[in-house]
């Protein structure tokens, strides 16, 4: 046929060269149609398409990011960019294939769903921002890189339900993370029967069947497993390839229902656990949200009003420890336990406390001889305890409500941090001798009564120093902007009190990181001290310390220089003990990611602090009237 001449040729396709291509789609050596005025590359993705010698742009922006106001402010820029790529990303989304374009638009929306966290001015991670902006006053750049946060933000995924006991260690080593609960966690927040948590467990372990067990309860042992194989893992030479805390932190959050309508104490004793887990670990975020869905249960089966009004077939019904005479001291020590921690997270987060003083009436827990079988016989003493925490707590909300929250004159300002200090150290006074941490303890032998004293002076250091901090370095850190006027506002009586308070707050973190001097292993800070606001309270202390050391200069006629170092030492001594507080976070990274983000916070602030001395920012002019420290 194809001989034949009669026939057609056949046709032969050619290709279609293209004798010009756009300027983006030649940037990115990408094929282009050819089309103008704008190709078929550029309209699929909203590039700005320029041809020959117009103004090249940036090929990979948007053509609606070219027309950006250029007077605009940078949040309104920010918006308009946002904007724009979310259109962008719209758009795109409509390319995809309808079977996974609904889920892809459902996470798109939860991304676009989160706010920024707030966190209030008593903070320590808000006050490491205030730090940032003083270094940037100094050179207006911002060299070192920034970790203004210590909480992960990965969210581990939920196991499934499960029917049977998974991961649990062997016998040995079990009963020795069984032990470390008891002896860290359970003697500052009793909120766990120890007794009845033994004697549930006898059966479960000889019988290894969970069938006939609460899953409650279950998630509440898997908790106490996981926060006892997390304090155990620092006392490792080396950090093991799998991490058993956390498939047993897994379990106890697969055991634990959400949506159960229990509503029993066991229930929030379990989500109590969880949180003390989640703090031991530095995710705060979580232990936030857990710790409000726990008082929101409490409050539910009225654990913040005192159960001796009802009866007690009523108070029973509600208890599931299988003993009357225990249910109202547990659920007693469950309330305050929550309380405590409510207050203990609004002081490291600056946000307002979701238990009010005036909205519970329960009685302070006292001690049962038959509810706590504990090995050590000093442990005795826990209806004092109790009593002085609920002080320090309600001394905690007071600062709360009064320093940092609402803005007030500094005359109120001042009368409040007396009156506060006042209290607090009122409060130390009054404690028993044996649990005088300011006083000695020659030839004691109770290892409990050692740890409470640690707790303890952290404590009350730390809320001291937080109750001093506002005239820390004042008034660079009232009023960046007008430094000057806030100074002329102030009289002078006034500003001698607070060159006294900035001093006392150095003084105060001096003392958080003086108690870590005869620490010999991590495994001392995590077991002798309250690991669960350990890492808050030396960042809040690091960071004090580099800024005070960073405006600790100039000449012998520098009032607040003297005034300071009249308490605190030299600037080499400050920074000797920012140096203890670096260390001691780089040991503790070894086995704590949110100690390695504040070791990496620490070193930033540290370098900040530098560049502010090198800066040479003027400090307060000097004073006709001297004090010595409140």
């Amino acid at each position: 046929m194809g001989d034949d001449p009669s026939e057609p040729a056949e046709k032969v396709l050619k290709r279609k060269r293209i004798t010009q291509a756009c300027n983006s789609c030649r940037a990115k050596k990408s094929k282009c149609d050819g089309k103008a005025p704008v190709c078929g590359r550029c309209a699929g993705y909203s590039y700005h398409c320029t041809w020959g010698d117009q103004a090249q742009q940036n090929p990979a922006t948007p053509a609606a990011l070219q027309h950006l106001s250029p007077s605009a402010s940078g949040m309104e820029r920010f918006r308009e960019v946002r904007a724009v790529y979310d259109q962008l990303v719209q758009s795109v989304c409509l390319q995809i294939p309808k079977e996974s374009r609904a889920r892809v638009l459902n996470c798109l929306a939860i991304v676009q769903a989160r706010s920024p966290r707030y966190l209030g001015e008593i903070s320590d991670v808000h006050f490491c921002h205030v730090v940032t902006q003083i270094a940037k006053l100094g050179d207006g750049g911002d060299a070192v890189g920034d970790i203004d946060n210590y909480d992960p933000d990965h969210l581990p995924d939920r196991c499934p339900p499960p029917t049977m006991l998974h991961d649990l260690p062997e016998p040995a080593e079990m009963d020795g993370e069984l032990q470390t609960y008891f002896s860290t966690i359970h003697f500052a927040y009793p909120f766990v029967s120890k007794a009845s948590f033994s004697s549930r467990l006898e059966p479960l372990r000889a019988e290894g069947d969970p069938s006939g067990v609460a899953p409650s309860w279950l998630s509440l042992f898997y908790s106490i497993l996981a926060i006892g194989a997390y304090y155990n893992s620092f006392r490792q030479d080396q950090r093991p390839a799998e991490i058993p805390h956390q498939r047993l932190f897994q379990q106890s959050l697969a055991w634990y229902e959400y949506e159960s309508q229990e509503r029993s104490v066991t229930q929030i004793a379990a989500l109590l656990a969880q949180c003390f887990y989640l703090l031991a670990t530095s995710q705060i975020e979580r232990c936030w949200v857990s710790l409000g869905l726990a008082i929101r249960l409490g409050q539910s089966i009225g654990l913040h009003t005192s159960m001796e009004r009802h009866s007690r077939s009523g108070a029973a019904a509600v208890a599931d420890d299988g003993t009357h005479a225990d249910s109202f001291e547990m659920r007693s020590r469950l309330w305050y336990c929550m309380y405590v921690l409510d207050r203990l997270l609004a002081l490291q987060l600056g946000r307002p406390a979701a238990i009010s003083d005036h909205d519970c009436h329960v009685p302070i827990p006292t001690r049962l001889a038959d509810l706590e079988a504990d090995d050590d016989d000093d442990d005795d003493e826990v209806t004092p305890r109790r009593r002085r925490r609920r002080c320090f707590s309600s001394i905690i909300g007071r600062v709360l409500r009064e320093t940092y929250h609402p803005r007030r004159g500094i005359t109120d300002s001042l009368e409040s941090t007396r009156s506060c200090d006042r209290l607090l150290l009122a409060w130390k006074d009054k404690l028993p001798r044996f649990l005088r941490f300011d006083a000695g303890h020659a030839f004691e032998k109770s290892v409990t009564f050692k740890r409470q004293r640690n707790m303890l002076a952290i404590k009350f250091h730390h809320l001291r120093t937080l109750i001093h901090r506002p005239y820390l370095c004042y008034p660079h850190l009232s009023s960046q902007k007008a430094q000057l006027a806030v100074v002329a506002a102030v009289a002078p009586d006034q500003l001698a009190r607070i060159r006294a308070y900035g001093a006392t707050c150095a003084l105060e973190a001096q003392a958080i990181i003086h108690l870590l001097h005869h620490v010999a292993r991590p495994a001392d800070i995590v077991i002798d001290y309250p690991w669960w606001q350990m890492i808050s309270c030396l960042v809040c202390a690091g960071s004090v310390l580099v800024l005070a050391g960073a405006f600790f200069h100039g000449g012998d006629d520098d009032e607040h220089l003297n005034t300071t170092t009249t308490y605190c030492g030299t600037a080499a001594a400050l920074g000797e003990d920012v140096e203890t507080c670096v260390q001691v976070l780089h040991e503790l990274s070894r086995h704590s990611h949110g100690a390695k983000l504040a070791s990496r916070m620490m070193k930033n602030i540290r370098a900040r602090g530098a560049r502010i001395s090198a800066a040479r920012l003027p400090s307060i002019p000097p004073s006709p009237c001297r004090t010595q420290q409140q």
